[in-house]
Parts: C-alpha cells; structure tokens; sequence
C-alpha cells in the first residue's frame, strides 16, 4: 500500500512539473514571440513521444501517467500551434509535422510492445538539435530557464518512479532527459549571466 501511494505521489509530481515546465515554455513563447530553439519538427517528436508514452502506460495499466502525458501533450499541440502560427514556417513545417505524426503512429499502432523505446527515441531526437544549437551558437534565446528547471524536477521525480515499478524505458528516457537537460541549463547560465 505504501509503495502505491509513493509511486502515486512521485508520478503526480513529476506530471506536474512536466505540465508546468511545458506551460512556462508556451507562456514565454506567447509574451516574447520568440522561436528560436522551438522547431515544429521537434514539437511534433514531442508530442508523438508523448502519444508513445500514453500507449506504453496503458498497456503497463498506469492510469495517471496516462493523464499526465495527455495534458502534456495538450500542452505541446498548444506550442506547435503558436511555433506555426507564422506562414512561412508553416509551410516549411507542415510535411514534416505529418511526416513524423504519421510515422510515430504508425510505429506505435504496429509495434504497441516497444512503444516506451519509442516515447525514449522520440524525445531523445527532439532534444538534441536545441542543444547542438546552444553548444555551437552559444544562443539560448527562446528558452524558458523555468521550463528547463522544472524539467530537471519531473525527470528526477519520473526517474524515481522508474527505479519502483522497474520500467527500463522510462529510466533510460529520464536519464538522457536529464543529461539534455543538465547541459542546456549550463549554457543558459554560462551564455545569459556570464556574457
């Protein structure tokens, strides 16, 4: 009974943090109208590995994941949505979104046993162009600081729900989110304070 209501608790937090790490993302991207760091593709990863995530839980029977990973999702649609919302980059953009949303799909429809390995690439794919583009630019506008540092607390908080109900999918997922997200929160801190 303990061990559910520690596995209930982290899950909740860490799919709180996540939420409000995606909204933080959204919120600046309403107020700034800067783009930059924010492709369509890579939102369009995200929220396939989301939708990767949803099915992996479901067939794991975890029901508040799945409620977790929807709102992110919801979250990452909003995002895309203002991330579009410039005609030029929608149309640059649309054929990927499709492309990726319908091989994801696809993927996860034919092969629903290795859909957390897939939720793992989709987000470990998505993430490392922004931070190819931080490390070699050493530009980190666009970014939420408050996004990356409530990120860093789901990951911790999902990897340690991981560890109790032995998922190596997930564990595998926040460990690489973690290192993603430990190196973008260098560079913020180096190129934005330092400089």
């Amino acid at each position: 009974m303990n061990q559910v209501i520690l596995e209930s608790t982290l899950i909740l937090v860490a799919g709180l943090f996540f939420v409000a790490g995606n909204l933080a993302q959204l919120i600046r991207l309403i107020k700034t109208r800067d783009r930059k760091g924010l492709s369509a593709p890579n939102q369009a990863l995200n929220a396939s590995g989301n939708v990767a995530w949803i099915v992996y839980f479901i067939t794991q029977h975890h029901a508040l994941p799945v409620i977790t990973n929807a709102l992110m999702c919801i979250t990452l649609i909003a995002t895309l949505g203002f991330t579009l919302a410039n005609k030029v980059i929608f149309i640059r953009s649309i054929a990927a979104v499709i492309f990726i949303g319908g091989g994801i799909a696809a993927a996860i429809i034919t092969l629903p046993a290795y859909a957390g390995w897939i939720g793992v690439a989709c987000n470990t794919i998505a993430m490392m162009p922004w931070i190819i583009r931080i490390i070699y630019t050493k530009k980190t506008s666009g970014l939420s600081e408050r996004a990356l540092y409530l990120g860093t607390g789901a990951i911790l908080c999902s990897a340690a729900y991981a560890v109790l109900i032995e998922s190596t999918p997930l564990l595998v997922g926040n460990l690489l989110g973690l290192i993603g997200n430990g190196i973008a929160l260098r560079y913020c801190y180096t190129y934005r304070y330092r400089s």
